[in-house]
């Protein structure tokens, strides 16, 4: 009988540790070469802003910013922000009685000034100028990946992480640049494919040099 009831307290005692353990919110950042001095940047944002109902958005602002704030994000001193590129359709919606807003991922910024401690880079969506202070924002993934007039050369390599204030939710942003592959790497990788295509189709290279 007395092991029942300490088995019924500990699932209590742990039922209640998970309802009052503060959520969590993740945002994840990739950064990788796209070419032609662009930069392909794709992201994931899971925990209490991901999942309903969502979380309290506690401090007014036009902007929902998500950006990672460290020394050495950037190789030189740098300052850019643009919102005409395609950014997919994600964004976040905020329910209040019966009406509701949508606030679409539609910009970035990147940031290093000179003699700044910290670099900055993330993404946003547009609110408005109420803040929407109070609101519960929940985040819809529709797309979760962009190009940037970034080259990749102008970010250093390495994960970078900081904290977000905003919401009631803790928010962890991490951003995770991969380095460009050198060009020896890039040339072997072409030998290699050229390889593979004359064992796949050998008939090919005897036409070319008839």
């Amino acid at each position: 009988m007395k092991s029942g009831s300490h088995l019924l307290l500990t699932t209590l005692a742990l039922a209640f540790c998970a309802s009052t353990a503060p959520a969590q919110t993740t945002v994840n950042y990739y950064i990788s070469s796209a070419g032609y001095l662009l930069s392909q940047v794709t992201w994931t944002i899971t925990g209490s802003l991901a999942t309903p109902p969502g979380a309290l958005r506690v401090t007014p602002s036009s902007t929902i910013a998500l950006s990672v704030n460290a020394p050495g994000i950037f190789a030189a001193p740098y300052e850019w922000s643009r919102s005409d590129f395609f950014f997919g359709s994600s964004y976040f919606q905020a329910d209040n009685g019966n009406t509701s807003s949508r606030a679409q991922i539609s910009s970035y910024s990147a940031y290093n000034a000179p003699g700044s401690d910290n670099d900055s880079f993330g993404l946003s969506a547009l609110i408005g100028p109420q803040g929407g202070l109070g609101l519960t924002y929940l985040y819809y993934p529709r797309g979760e990946s962009t190009f940037i007039f970034l080259d990749i050369s102008e970010f250093n390599p390495g994960t970078y992480q900081s904290e977000q204030l905003g919401f009631d939710t803790p928010i962890t942003v991490i951003l995770t640049v991969v380095p460009e592959p050198a060009a020896p790497l890039l040339l072997l990788a072409g030998a290699f494919a050229a390889i593979a295509r004359l064992r796949t189709h050998p008939n090919e290279a005897i036409r070319r040099t008839c």
